[in-house]
């Protein structure tokens, strides 16, 4: 079923795209993990960080569509530009969700 994006996840993506990585990283819950180019990332501070550095090697920019509820997730489909061979490209982000914190984020 498609939405609209849940509060958190919306947040998320406003905060990254204007690089305020301390409101980004606050939508993940303590104990959040992100799996970014076979690498996990855990806690804020460590998601905090690793946007950082996604930023400062790819300048991204992501514009997510809606969401999709299915099998227990959130996926978002979004077109990511940025400094990096072949953008923009198009990539799926698939949110675990705690309530109304983001528990889990993988990137493909």
């Amino acid at each position: 079923m498609t939405q609209t994006l849940p509060a958190s996840i919306a947040a998320y993506f406003d905060a990254a795209n204007r690089r305020d990585f301390d409101r980004a990283a606050a939508q993940f819950s303590a104990d959040a993990r992100v799996r970014d180019e076979s690498r996990d990332h855990i806690g804020r501070a460590a998601i905090e960080n690793w946007l950082k550095q996604t930023v400062d090697a790819y300048d991204f920019h992501a514009e997510p569509g809606p969401a999709e509820h299915r099998d227990g997730a959130v996926f978002v489909s979004a077109k990511v530009s940025g400094s990096f061979p072949g953008s923009p490209i198009a990539l799926t982000y698939r949110f675990g969700m705690d309530a109304d914190r983001i528990a889990a984020l993988e990137i493909a």
